[in-house]
């Protein structure tokens, strides 16, 4: 029968030899193997935990920031559609700009137009063609063509009013270079379409700064042509619109291009979402693809005309360093259906005779197998020093050839020292004092007079 114990005293059970002991209290001694199993479930239970965890915060994170996107992508579409509406700021806008670079194109001033283009509202409704072709939205398509249609003809209305006032001013160069367009202002407009877009849908790009260097390249050649209308002059104000429509199919093509890159397009649920908007720009991919060819003609021909023109200037100013005293100052080169008419400004102190510009002329490259026609035009100077005249006021003896007349090369000296005039061939002559009267010799006299 168990043996009983007194009361306040405990049992002491002492293990067998090489045995641990385990008491009965519901968790593992330290070091055991269950409380190893036990670490072990833990540790598998507070990994999983965190990463629940931390793929709920994960999914919380993307869903905020994917929300956020969705209201910036939101913002970014209402001004868009804002701005290719046609109020009373896009009015009043376009004409204060209008006239800041009609008179900056007038003064020749860079800085004047640039600065113009600030205030200019014309690449709204260019940014909203481009996202109602990506977005496949026709009614934001005709309110930003009717926009900008509106905003085309109130530029090129108010620069022909400002050219009729200003008739008399003449042509400056800020005009000219915006009346002949080449492939490099082809590639300027894309560059700086792409750039405008991009700004317009990143949150670390001001659109402003962008902006302004796009409207540079839309106002200012409207602004030309209306003035070349004002004047009459059909030919340039075409080729100033012709640069305004490069650049705004440009602008156009570069700006639906980012767009879509960056999402800003309609949920189509088809397989054929590429190629739609491939399709709803075909158009203006065309276009730029004539317009492209068509501005590389032109480059071409330009760059072989400056390349004709220096060949020229290196030919004449060769020939003309022979004579002394002789510059060449400027050179104009009009090419003719049958011929090249060159016309040559030279400085020296004697009129170039007939037969020294035929001399000149061979030495003229040709153009295309095309007759040369040189003309020149002698500009009299004298250059001195405190000493002499540098080149007396006689053309040299050609060595081929000799005069019949030693006249033929002598041309006219005007204001002698005592105010004779000799004249090519004939004996100087003295002008009479007042009082008396006219020598034989003198011209205008009577032969017969005392």
């Amino acid at each position: 029968m168990p043996t009983r114990l007194a009361a306040g005293l405990e049992p002491k059970l002492l293990p067998a030899p090489g045995a641990r002991f385990t008491p009965n209290c519901g968790s593992p001694v330290p070091g055991s193997p269950d409380s190893a199993i036990e670490g072990y479930h833990t540790r598998t239970a507070l990994s999983r935990d965190w990463e629940q965890f931390g793929g709920k915060i994960a999914r919380v994170a993307q869903q905020s920031k994917s929300e956020e996107r969705g209201r910036r992508s939101e913002l970014v579409r209402q001004s868009i559609v804002e701005n290719a509406r046609i109020d009373s700021s896009y009015i009043v806008m376009n004409c204060l700009a209008t006239v800041v670079a009609c008179y900056g194109l007038l003064l020749g001033s860079t800085a004047v137009v640039i600065g113009a283009m600030i205030i200019a509202t014309l690449l709204g409704p260019i940014m909203g063609i481009a996202l109602s072709i990506v977005d496949g939205n026709q009614r934001l398509l005709r309110t930003s063509v009717l926009a900008e249609t509106f905003g085309v003809a109130l530029v090129i209305g108010l620069a022909i009013l400002v050219g009729r006032v200003h008739r008399e001013i003449p042509m400056t160069t800020e005009i000219i270079s915006r009346t002949q367009p080449n492939f490099f202002d082809l590639m300027v407009a894309l560059g700086g379409g792409a750039a405008g877009a991009f700004a317009t849908v990143s949150e670390k790009v001001s659109s402003a700064i962008v902006g302004v260097a796009v409207s540079t390249a839309l106002v200012p050649p409207l602004a030309a042509s209306g003035l070349c209308l004002a004047r009459g002059e059909g030919m340039l104000a075409w080729g100033a619109f012709v640069l305004f429509v490069t650049n705004l199919v440009a602008i156009q093509l570069a700006s639906s291009i980012v767009l879509w890159a960056h999402g800003y397009h309609g949920l189509l649920r088809d397989k054929w979402t590429n190629w739609r908007m491939l399709l709803r720009n075909s158009p203006s991919l065309l276009l730029t693809v004539i317009l492209a060819v068509g501005l590389t003609v032109n480059l071409t021909s330009k760059v072989a005309d400056q390349l004709y023109e220096n060949k020229v200037r290196t030919a004449l100013q060769s020939a003309l360093g022979t004579f002394p005293g002789v510059r060449l100052a400027d050179l104009w080169i009009e090419e003719r259906r049958d011929k090249v008419v060159i016309m040559a400004v030279v400085r020296a102190p004697y009129s170039l005779s007939p037969d020294t510009v035929a001399n000149l002329e061979r030495e003229v490259p040709t153009s295309g197998g095309r007759r040369i026609e040189l003309h020149v035009r002698s500009v009299l100077t004298k250059e001195a020093t405190a000493l002499e005249y540098l080149h007396e006021p006689v053309q040299p003896r050609p060595s081929a050839q000799a005069p019949d007349d030693e006249s033929e090369l002598t041309p006219p000296r005007l204001g002698g020292s005592d105010g004779a005039v000799e004249v090519q061939g004939r004996t100087p002559s003295r002008r009479a004092p007042e009082g008396e009267a006219a020598s034989p010799e003198s011209p205008g006299s009577s032969g017969d007079a005392p």
